[in-house]
């Protein structure tokens, strides 16, 4: 069992809205490099080894994890996909809480403070919905 890493286009925006936090991988002129041994894409452009393979179209490629607990911390904007089951089928889909306020001890519903949001396509994994909500939470920050 590994930790999902997100994808290369949520980690282009995820680059935009000012992640650059410590990771083991990496996206560097569109290939992923696993096990970089580099803590921040700021500590990529200073690599000897690695300089002369990094341009601007390199990013940092953390896990879900590490990012839906970011967005979570730094933005307070919550992504939790939900499961809907039917008679045959599991399906999941991407659901979060965008908080206007500081985050409150109790959950918030959706018209208390928050500004929720449903992606209205159904998702066969748990990873998948998760990518669509940490995307679209990504395009909630305003810079």
């Amino acid at each position: 069992m590994n930790e999902e890493l997100i994808t290369i286009n949520t980690a282009i925006i995820a680059k935009e809205k000012g992640f650059n936090e410590k990771c083991r991988d990496a996206f560097l002129d569109g290939a992923s490099v696993n096990n970089v041994g580099c803590s921040a894409i700021d500590d990529l452009l200073t690599n000897k080894d690695l300089h002369k393979h990094i341009n601007n179209n390199s990013y940092s490629r953390p896990t879900q994890s590490l990012l839906q607990k970011w967005l979570r911390e730094k933005h307070n904007l919550i992504v939790e996909p939900q499961i809907y089951n039917t008679e045959k089928y599991k399906l999941y889909y991407a659901v979060g809480i965008v908080f206007t306020e500081s985050l409150e001890k109790e959950f918030l519903g959706p018209n208390d403070k928050g500004i929720n949001f449903q992606l209205g396509k159904m998702f066969t994994s748990y990873e998948n919905a998760l990518e669509a909500g940490l995307q679209e939470a990504l395009k909630q920050i305003k810079q």
